[in-house]
């Protein structure tokens, strides 16, 4: 599996979240009508035209074991001091990240890309995981996301086993 290494320092991030469960895929459901509500409702095409430097994110964060939930936050990188209303802010801390370049149909491309890091590459690294904020990175934004050619990139928070 193609990864590489990177250090990211503080990114904070503004958009929109919904509170989520890995359980049962769950998560794979309510992630999928999320992004599709915010197509429909026009909330993607604002952050998209606002995008920073390297593109829209879909974060994983805020991670609950006792409640096997997390939050999923669609966003962008904070340029301006003010948060527009309805949106929220959350800051991803300095860390090391192993990153997957994913290409293909979304959302499936990028699913099998979650499952293979998990049982395929970070059993085999000599990375774990730090437990950190998870994200997706869309550099070009979701536009045209399901052709066969489209990239994204996984980033996992990682420290040395």
């Amino acid at each position: 599996m193609e990864c590489k290494i990177a250090d990211l320092g503080e990114i904070r991030i503004i958009g929109k979240g919904i509170r989520t469960r890995p359980g049962n895929k769950q998560n794979h459901r309510d992630i999928s009508a999320f992004r599709e509500e915010s197509r429909r409702n026009g909330f993607i095409e604002a952050p998209e035209k606002e995008r920073g430097g390297m593109g829209l994110f879909g974060v994983c964060e805020d991670f609950d074991p006792e409640e096997e939930s997390f939050t999923y936050i669609i966003g962008i990188e904070k340029k301006e001091t003010n948060v527009p209303n309805g949106w929220e802010e959350t800051v991803l801390p300095p860390s090391r990240h192993a990153v997957f370049p994913v290409r293909g149909p979304m959302p499936d491309s990028v699913r099998d890309a979650w499952d293979r890091i998990y049982s395929e590459w970070l059993p085999s690294s000599e990375y774990e995981h730090a437990g950190g904020t998870e994200f997706k990175l869309f550099p070009n934004g979701v536009e045209n996301d399901t052709d066969g050619n489209y990239c994204c990139e996984v980033w996992l928070p990682v420290v040395e086993k």
